[in-house]
């Protein structure tokens, strides 16, 4: 299975979604996301 590269912007998007308060989780499961490549992204862009 090729692995997705996400775009600046897209990473963008996805985080800015926790921060409007949708969790973690719920975000990881829509995007079809490892939960630890989601906390590093808040870290890094949040």
């Amino acid at each position: 299975m090729k692995k997705k590269t996400y775009t600046k912007e897209e990473i963008l998007t996805i985080v800015k979604e926790n921060k409007n308060g949708k969790s973690l989780q719920a975000i990881a499961k829509e995007f079809n996301l490892d939960r630890k490549t989601l906390y590093y992204w808040v870290e890094l862009y949040g």
